[in-house]
């Protein structure tokens, strides 16, 4: 007869054998793995009182607060990350210029492997959380001082060439969230929408 707990302990250690583990970029002393797991390494740590003490590396629990759920963090030293970008710094290397958000392909933010990680531009970010259904946005949003109407006008009134101050004050926004509009950083959906339609 199969013995269910001897075997599924051999899977797990056997998977385990597979995990490839790289250092993160930023954060000496800590390794990300190809399964999505974050650990510090064997290390010797000085104390305020001048003293050396040797510290065993261990793989890290990820925690979860208001300011970043759903995103697991983990802190190293004084510094805090979430779980994803170290990840893709140790797995695809710093971000590239214009390119700062580590996005999730599936939209699962559990799902931490480096191949469903990737760095993306905030407007790419945003149009993953709108494609992924993850994110409260336009006029759904409780703050929304804009409609969608409203983007498509402002959306032409920058193709002519009237400066953002201008259509800020017409919209009662301000100059740097018609920015947001014009670069995609805001609103990116309903762009996305009009150049499918187009």
């Amino acid at each position: 007869m199969i013995n269910s707990g001897r075997l599924m302990k051999s899977f797990r250690r056997d998977y385990h054998l597979l995990e490839e583990w790289r250092p993160i970029p930023r954060y000496s002393g800590y390794e990300a793995s190809s399964l999505g797991r974050v650990r510090s390494v064997d290390r010797v740590v000085v104390d305020r009182n001048g003293r050396r003490i040797r510290r065993k590396g261990q793989v890290l629990r990820p925690y979860f607060d208001e300011r970043t759920s759903p995103y697991g963090c983990f802190a190293a030293g004084d510094k805090t990350c979430k779980v994803h970008v170290a990840v893709t710094l140790a797995f695809h290397g710093e971000p590239p210029e214009g390119k700062p958000y580590a996005c999730h392909g599936d939209g699962d933010t559990m799902n931490n492997v480096p191949s469903n990680l990737r760095w993306g531009s905030a407007q790419e970010n945003q149009l993953d959380r709108h494609n992924h259904a993850t994110t409260t946005q336009g006029e759904a949003h409780p703050h929304a001082k804009l409609t969608e109407d409203n983007i498509i006008d402002i959306i032409g009134r920058l193709a002519t060439g009237e400066s953002q101050r201008s259509i800020g004050a017409a919209f009662g926004v301000s100059q740097s969230q018609i920015s947001n509009i014009k670069t995609g950083a805001r609103w990116a959906h309903v762009q996305h929408c009009q150049r499918k339609a187009a």
